[in-house]
């Protein structure tokens, strides 16, 4: 009979911290923009790696330091895992109790259910499973979809109400307001009156002729109506609600648009 899997020992639980550490620093360093930060990071990202075992550790149960009272639905959830596929969650305490009522649900029509996957993506959860239950995979299917639906209504860190929000940069997370404010983040569908230097992300900018332009503040990019992308153009008036934008092309042409109606977040 197959022993139950181990779980970390403390030396494997602090190495794998201080993976994680070392990750967000480097992920900090690539949203500052700064080469000599960024080099660092990924030095000590590789130093920290190269102390781990992650042939030695993979099958073991990586339960969430913060894991709490969700401790044993966790472990319930881990053990689906086969060997092999690394016995870890990729999400954060909020969306634990999601999770693990997702998983007593599909347990209820499959008892042997294999989990291969429970994380974070894109700021939404994912739930990848295996059932040899002829005809049960559109139930449960069904089950992790009202699931993700749940998760992306609810802070993934503190589990109040929550919805998408982007840091400007790429990084999606589903956050309260509280959170967000915390952690640097912007709501998405976010409404602004103006477009500033300092400002990140991706904007749709729409104006009162329905013409609509893309401006990528994060990598100085305007994609205009046509499709076509401006990365080296020179701005002449940032987006303004009531006035217009303007930019100059290499070729010394100038674009400019209609009087603006509304400017959007859309990552």
């Amino acid at each position: 009979m197959p022993r139950d899997p181990e779980e970390l020992t403390e030396t494997e639980r602090a190495q794998q911290r201080a993976a994680r550490s070392a990750s967000e620093d480097l992920r900090a360093a690539v949203d500052s923009g700064d080469s000599d930060e960024k080099r660092a990071a990924f030095g000590q990202l590789l130093q920290t790696l190269g102390n781990m075992d992650p042939q030695s550790t993979r099958d073991k149960l990586h339960i969430p330091d913060d894991a709490g009272e969700y401790r044993d639905g966790l472990v319930a959830i881990l053990q689906r895992i086969p060997p092999n596929w690394g016995r870890w969650i990729s999400c954060s305490k909020g969306w634990y109790p999601i999770i693990i009522a997702l998983d007593q649900a599909l347990a209820a029509i499959d008892p042997d259910y294999e989990l291969h996957q429970a994380k974070e993506k894109l700021g939404g959860l994912r739930y990848y499973f295996r059932t040899r239950i002829e005809g049960a995979r559109e139930q449960m299917n069904a089950l992790i979809r009202a699931a993700e639906e749940q998760a992306a209504a609810t802070c993934e860190l503190c589990g109040e109400p929550g919805v998408r929000h982007s840091n400007g940069r790429g990084w999606l997370m589903t956050l309260c307001a509280a959170c967000a404010t915390e952690r640097g983040y912007g709501r998405i569908g976010e409404l602004v009156n103006d477009l500033g230097p300092d400002h990140r992300g991706v904007w749709r900018v729409t104006d009162y002729a329905g013409d609509e332009s893309i401006w990528d503040l994060t990598n100085g990019e305007v994609s205009i109506i046509d499709g076509e992308r401006y990365r080296d153009a020179t701005v002449l008036a940032l987006p303004s609600v009531l006035r217009s934008w303007r930019i100059r092309l290499t070729d010394g042409n100038e674009l400019a648009s209609e009087l603006i109606a509304a400017i959007e977040r859309i990552r």
